[in-house]
């Protein structure tokens, strides 16, 4: 089960590099790729919690702590992301 996470996981942390490309396409372009990426850092969040949510089903103390703990980056973007992403904005900074 844990395989199956991993997996979504990987695939948005890629997701996440796409922002870089932006250096390089119109300001269109960009604002579209900033709009995915605070979807992808809602995202990475559900999944992390998932992931926590499944080693805990098992009983695996451990290594929920271990996923809790090197998924604070992934929390504290989330947690930064997350009112853009209710509100529809798009994080004019």
């Amino acid at each position: 089960m844990t395989r199956l996470l991993v997996i979504p996981l990987l695939v948005v942390l890629l997701a996440r590099l796409l922002p870089v490309l932006g250096l390089v396409l119109g300001p269109d372009m960009r604002r579209s790729l900033q709009n995915m990426a605070v979807a992808i850092d809602v995202a990475g969040g559900v999944i992390m919690l998932l992931l926590i949510g499944v080693q805990l089903f098992y009983r695996q103390w451990l290594g929920a702590a271990l996923l809790g703990v090197l998924g604070i980056p992934v929390f504290v973007g989330t947690y930064r992301a997350l009112p853009a992403w209710w509100y529809g904005s798009d994080l004019k900074r």
